[in-house]
């Protein structure tokens, strides 16, 4: 493929992908209200896809449409050229992507240096029956936290343990297995690092507030599990971490810096939350999008490729004439 193509093919992703953020930009207050009445259990994934979907979108349209398009009917040697303007076009339309590694990079190492000082001021604590490791630690900007992407650790404050009786603490290390096992962690780095034009100005920010918020509320439901008592010990944790003036929490658009889940983030949702558990009276059962309707979306924008091919053909050209005259 030669640079004219490559660059040409860039300059439509980049295209693409700034008409679907726009749309979604335009969109995301009507939807995080709509959103926000989906079931706990299911309303983290449902964010984390809408998210997610303008980057999708347009990858999807470049690899299935639009190069195939170009393959099929682009002549070889065809003389074409990239002019200074189509590659300083091509430039800014991968900037996101830049933007979004930098962003990754930049996280990853402020979670890291935070991990390494919890791991440093504590021990595993082995009496601890959970599937994660449990790491005691004395320090005051810690209550219970998940931290770490494909092996999870759970990091404990020692005045939080000492505070809470054991069939609350019990429960608030449910909360953070839960964490644990739908790896939030990474989650929340990928929010915080999406690679599309909402990043700048942080005009992705309610959408990470959104997530962040979804995921307590999911990790609540599931570890109550539909049980009330354990339900009412977690609300009664909850209250009892609030009060406490022993550590300096995460809270706020600054816990968007690092990428750990935290049993008690938001002072603002903990009102909310102690209602959600209080009247929980049934099991929530967590249903994200089934792989077959990755696999049938595909196979659609796969088929609407062929069919339209000869348009996605001339549409490249007409903006490649444009950009390189």
């Amino acid at each position: 493929m030669s640079a004219y193509s490559a660059a040409l093919l860039l300059v439509v992703f980049g295209v693409l992908l700034a008409a679907f953020d726009l749309i979604l930009l335009g969109l995301t207050p009507a939807l995080l209200s709509r959103l926000a009445r989906v079931a706990p259990a299911t309303r983290a994934h449902a964010i984390l896809l809408a998210r997610s979907l303008p980057l999708g979108l347009a990858v999807s349209a470049v690899a299935l449409i639009f190069l195939p398009a170009w393959w099929r009917h682009e002549p070889e040697n065809s003389g074409e050229t990239a002019s200074w303007f189509l590659l300083t076009a091509a430039l800014l339309s991968i900037l996101p992507v830049l933007q979004g590694l930098y962003r990754a990079l930049r996280m990853f190492l402020r979670t890291r240096d935070r991990l390494l000082v919890w791991r440093g001021r504590g021990r595993s604590n082995a009496t601890l029956t959970s599937s994660f490791e449990v790491v005691e630690v004395k320090s005051d900007d810690l209550a219970l936290c998940v931290g770490g992407y494909l092996r999870p650790t759970i990091f404990a404050s020692a005045d939080v343990m000492r505070s809470l009786e054991p069939s609350e603490f019990e429960a608030a290390l449910a909360h953070e297995v839960s964490h644990a096992k739908s790896r939030d962690p990474l989650r929340l780095l990928w929010m915080g690092s999406c690679p599309d034009f909402l990043q700048w100005f942080s005009l992705d920010a309610p959408w990470r507030r959104a997530f962040a918020r979804a995921c307590e509320f999911a990790a609540d439901a599931r570890a109550a599990g539909g049980d009330q008592a354990i339900a009412l010990d977690l609300a009664s944790a909850l209250l009892k971490v609030a009060r406490l003036r022993t550590f300096r929490p995460l809270i706020g658009d600054a816990a968007l810096d690092v990428a750990v889940s935290s049993a008690y983030s938001s002072p603002v949702d903990l009102r909310a939350r102690v209602e959600a558990l209080a009247n929980q009276n049934e099991a929530c059962v967590a249903s994200g999008p089934r792989p077959w309707m990755a696999a049938l979306t595909i196979l659609l924008l796969a088929g609407a490729g062929v069919a339209v091919s000869p348009r996605a053909h001339a549409l490249t050209e007409a903006l490649g004439r444009l950009l390189a005259p």
